[in-house]
């Protein structure tokens, strides 16, 4: 009944009041609060463990980029050896840099090995969806396969994340002219030809 448990509970009242009782209470709570201090250092260093990776991966990731600044360098002046040397230098700093995928992809072209640079070009892709330079390259290599409605796709993708790309429009009329869409071509060629001038001003 109600009563018993309510002289029951007034009972155990005065038991935690005898001093073995209480000491027992107290080293349990000491317990407790060990481990929750315990815990406290643990999430800390946790936290610090983060911060320190962060940092570094952020550290190899510049040091990726200028790799791959290197690569850009060598392509200008037709040395595709050197420029495959440094787009992997970057890419074991840092594996998912959309800049060293894409390059080697873009040596490849260069290249001739058109099957190999769009396979390579979609790693990136599967990385960010929407990186302008890789979909822009993956028309670019659409466009010498002769894909030319795949590449269509591509471009207006292109031309949606960025309308003011003047190597989009021109690569668009390229392949619409090689479609034999004429009309159309000729207005991606004069989009292009104005925002040229439009940068001159």
């Amino acid at each position: 009944s109600f009563l018993d448990h309510f002289f029951v509970a007034i009972h155990a009242r005065y038991d935690i009041e005898k001093p073995l009782p209480r000491r027992f209470i107290r080293r349990k709570l000491e317990v407790i609060n060990s481990k929750e201090r315990e815990c406290e250092r643990l999430r800390k260093q946790l936290a610090e463990a983060k911060a320190a990776v962060k940092k570094k991966d952020k550290f190899l990731a510049e040091l990726a980029e200028e790799y791959v600044q290197m690569a850009l360098v060598c392509i200008e002046l037709d040395d595709m050896k050197s420029a495959t040397a440094n787009y992997d230098k970057a890419l074991r700093l840092n594996p998912n840099s959309i800049g060293a995928i894409s390059g080697k992809a873009e040596v490849m072209r260069r290249s001739g090995q058109l099957r190999k640079a769009l396979t390579q070009v979609g790693k990136a892709l599967k990385i960010s969806p929407n990186a302008f330079d890789a979909i822009f390259l993956r028309a670019r290599i659409l466009h010498d396969l002769s894909k030319y409605e795949e590449a269509v796709g591509e471009l207006e993708r292109c031309t949606s994340l960025n309308p003011d790309s003047i190597a989009a429009h021109r690569l668009y009329g390229d392949v619409l002219s090689a479609m034999g869409d004429d009309d159309n071509a000729a207005i991606h060629y004069l989009i292009a030809d104005r925002l040229e001038k439009k940068l001159r001003h």
